[in-house]
């Protein structure tokens, strides 16, 4: 009766590929469990791990991570922040073969860039509470969808697409990513009115869409459709 995309492009792939009617596509994004996800709890949740590693409440903290390889562009992130004034990076995830020179090399080189490794998928929601700005520069991940789903402002690397990703201004886009246009995305959102008005919209329940919950239900509106 319905078949899904998990992104837009992946429903209009299906039209294109495999001829399927547009009205009978729809879209039915990944997100996050929100039974894992302990609202309630954020600000202290937020203030535990800002407090861990010695992040200031007037630092500008920016989260990223995943599975780190070229194509996430996490390097030139690392290269656009490193060492300013007043913002800090924090780094999760594995590094691949194909980055590690480089990463170690940027890393190095900086005093605000805080790299903690792997995490366990229910950890990271945790660390996206704790920041200010997610971002994530390169190749889609469902990371994407889950930082939506944590209810905090997003910059993402624009696909034509992708902006599913952006409900009613939570989020913005890199429209390249080199290193000065990333460092002057994030510079123009600090603590800005802009940003403050990206970070209302995420606190709302636009955002809600990215939880498992609302995306359930979305799921069975076929089913109910046909089975009155």
């Amino acid at each position: 009766d319905k078949v899904y995309g998990v992104t837009p492009w992946r429903a209009i792939y299906a039209q294109n590929y495999f001829g399927i009617p547009k009205e009978k596509t729809d879209v039915l994004i990944m997100g996050a469990d929100d039974e894992q996800m302990d609202f309630n709890h954020k600000s202290q949740i937020r203030a535990e791990i800002r407090r861990k590693y010695s992040i200031n409440n007037d630092d500008f903290l920016v989260v990223t991570g995943g599975k780190i390889d070229a194509k996430k562009n996490i390097h030139l992130l690392m290269q656009a922040l490193r060492n300013l004034k007043g913002i800090k990076l924090l780094i999760f995830g594995e590094i691949e073969d194909d980055i590690k020179s480089v990463f170690k090399k940027e890393y190095d080189a900086a005093d605000n860039i805080i790299y903690i490794g792997w995490l366990k998928s229910s950890e990271v929601y945790k660390y996206f509470f704790a920041a200010d700005l997610v971002c994530f520069p390169g190749q889609h991940s469902v990371l994407w969808e889950q930082a939506c789903a944590s209810k905090v402002p997003c910059v993402f690397k624009k696909y034509d697409g992708m902006q599913h990703v952006n409900n009613g201004g939570n989020s913005a886009f890199f429209q390249d990513t080199t290193v000065e246009s990333l460092r002057d995305m994030i510079i123009k959102l600090k603590f800005t009115d802009q940003y403050y008005a990206m970070k209302k919209v995420a606190e709302s329940d636009a955002t809600d869409i990215y939880l498992y919950s609302k995306i359930a239900e979305k799921s069975l509106e076929s089913y109910y459709s046909h089975n009155v």
